[in-house]
């Protein structure tokens, strides 16, 4: 069973390089029947809803660095 979905990107402000990216994780989360999506990038922070499906943006040294990482989950879509 799949808990989480991680998808790493060092920046996402190119707007093709954030569609490829989301794109990505979006497949494997139908595929795979996730609804906890991660994307880890070097500074960019945040919640996003992409085709109806939430997606928590964080810095990898947060997401390093949390008590528990599969408890911060994405907020709802």
């Amino acid at each position: 069973m799949t808990t989480d979905l991680i998808q790493v990107c060092y920046d996402m402000t190119d707007p093709k390089t954030r569609k490829r990216e989301l794109t990505a994780l979006l497949r494997a989360a139908e595929e795979l029947a996730c609804e906890n999506l991660f994307v880890l990038t070097w500074e960019e922070e945040g919640d996003t809803v992409v085709q109806g499906k939430a997606v928590r943006l964080l810095p990898a040294w947060k997401w390093l660095t949390a008590p528990q990482r599969h408890n911060p989950t994405p907020a709802s879509p």
